[in-house]
């Protein structure tokens, strides 16, 4: 925290990414550690469109080296 005048200026001690995924972490020990259920309930609550799951897919292809495209 800084202090400039009668302002307290404060900073983010992580980063928003790593937020994001301690996040996601934590959802996911809600839900056992399956993706499958936490998938599902998007589906069902509207949350989760099929561009999202398309995109999704291209993700998984990516990290996991068949993406020959």
């Amino acid at each position: 925290m800084k202090r400039i005048s009668n302002a307290n200026i404060f900073e983010a001690v992580i980063s928003r990414k790593d937020a994001g995924r301690r996040l996601v972490d934590e959802l996911m020990g809600l839900f056992g550690g399956r993706a499958k259920m936490v998938m599902a309930h998007l589906v069902e609550s509207g949350e989760l469109t099929l561009e999202d799951i398309k995109e999704a897919g291209k993700a998984l292809r990516k990290s996991s080296g068949k993406d020959k495209r």
